[in-house]
């Protein structure tokens, strides 16, 4: 669906102050960079990753395989709610167009 401007502001302020630490949008830091993660996975996946950050290191294949990439560096949960999830989540989106 279309992009929310207003959910993005908010995306943006919650990535600015829990994510761009070890996530840059463009480059590799301690994680993945994360500006074409929209166009690669779906949206819900990305909430689950955001919302349930430790049980998907445990059990999902692809974000197990980045662990090992990432020298198993573990992302510690981001504590948002699934309202603050999807403004990331929007905001995320806004990028890969």
């Amino acid at each position: 669906g279309p992009i929310d401007n207003k959910m993005v502001a908010d995306g943006k302020k919650i990535y600015l102050a829990k994510c761009v630490v070890c996530h840059d949008l463009n480059t590799k830091k301690i994680g993945p960079p994360l500006k074409n993660i929209a166009k690669e996975r779906m949206p819900e996946y990305i909430m689950n990753l955001l919302v349930n950050a430790v049980q998907m290191q445990k059990q999902d294949p692809f974000v197990k395989d980045l662990l090992k990439k990432y020298n198993n560096v573990l992302m510690p949960d981001p504590g948002l709610s699934q309202a603050q999830a999807r403004t990331v989540l929007e905001y995320l989106r806004s990028l890969a167009i």
